[in-house]
């Protein structure tokens, strides 16, 4: 146990099994231990409790949209980000929408940072920006098409069910003009595939969905 990577390739393994048994608290409680190690969440900066950092994340996301919110921050944690991932889904299935934002806005920062830093690997003269008439994040989908390793990491780590319930969250909160902008944006996507029709209806016609135990 005095490895740390074990230590967390464990507890993630405890909740998985929680949540096949459904087990929900103890998932829980195991992949916030996981969190206890996330350094912007948890505090290693300004404020024992992380809140400092989680407020500033959080107000540029709600007053200025993701593609602001992609361009001024960055962080590549990717031990956590199924955690938050997991944890996201699960408070907005129960309802509990502002507990889902916080921990899906840290899983997607987190993809989004290992997926600029890759193109920015490959391309030297890549920039996080809108492009002729694309937003800055569908500029960057177009990067993802264009990478197989970067396709396969969108899948496999739920890159647009992540987008879509992060817009979700924002809207359960009343936050209707960033969740409208992330719907936007994966409604233009092929790729998405479930999660650009389920934008394209949202943005029809928003609303809160039904609360079901784990999407």
């Amino acid at each position: 146990m005095e490895n740390p990577g074990f230590a967390t390739e464990l507890l993630y393994k405890i909740a998985a099994i929680c949540r096949t048994r459904q087990e929900y608290n103890d998932m829980e409680r195991n992949l916030l231990t996981i969190l206890s190690g996330d350094k912007l969440w948890s505090g290693g900066g300004i404020g024992a409790s992380g809140a400092f950092e989680r407020q500033a994340l959080t107000r540029t996301l709600e007053n200025n949209g993701i593609n602001r919110f992609l361009t001024l921050y960055r962080y590549r944690d990717t031990e956590t980000e199924l955690a938050h991932r997991l944890l996201g889904l699960y408070y907005y299935s129960s309802g509990r929408h502002g507990r889902a934002q916080e921990h899906l806005m840290f899983s997607f920062l987190i993809q989004n940072t290992v997926i600029i830093e890759y193109v920015i690997r490959n391309r030297f003269d890549y920039a996080f920006e809108p492009v002729k008439e694309l937003t800055a994040i569908e500029a960057l989908a177009l990067e993802i098409s264009r990478y197989p390793l970067l396709a396969n990491f969108a899948e496999t780590n739920e890159y647009y069910k992540t987008a879509y319930y992060l817009a979700a969250s924002l809207y359960g909160n009343g936050k209707t003009a960033p969740a409208r902008e992330i719907w936007s944006f994966l409604a233009t996507q092929n790729a998405a595939g479930e999660w650009q029709a389920r934008s394209a209806g949202q943005l029809r016609a928003p609303h809160v969905e039904r609360l079901v135990e784990m999407p």
